[in-house]
């Protein structure tokens, strides 16, 4: 079965990186990873260099949840919750926005990994 084009992918197709300015995108001109690390300062290139790959606790990294609760003056790490990915967090905030009115706040996470 052919499906028809959708036509909002063929004009990004089309147009997205061959003009100058594209007024429609929803998404924002980002940085290299090499412009982010020049505004940490230094030390930073080695840091992102010794960075191992690979799982951390499941509320996400306590050093990264330090860092967030940190940009906050009435949260503390323990009240950050990192998702690694958009299913969980798209989840989560389904959770809480479904609940029925006058139900406490809370969100029970465990690994979300239905779609393997």
């Amino acid at each position: 079965m052919r499906l028809p084009d959708f036509k909002l992918e063929r004009y990004f197709d089309r147009y997205e990186f061959s003009v100058p300015y594209l007024l429609c995108c929803s998404d924002c001109e980002s940085f290299s990873i090499k412009e982010i690390l020049e505004m940490e300062g230094p030390g930073a290139v080695d840091a992102f260099l010794e960075q191992r790959f690979g799982y951390t606790e499941a509320r996400g990294n306590p050093e990264l949840r330090r860092n967030i609760a940190g940009l906050y003056s009435t949260v503390g790490p323990d009240e950050v919750l990192v998702f690694s990915g958009a299913e969980e967090a798209i989840t989560g905030g389904y959770v809480q926005d479904l609940r029925p009115a006058g139900t406490p706040h809370r969100l029970d996470c465990h690994p979300q990994r239905r779609y393997l």
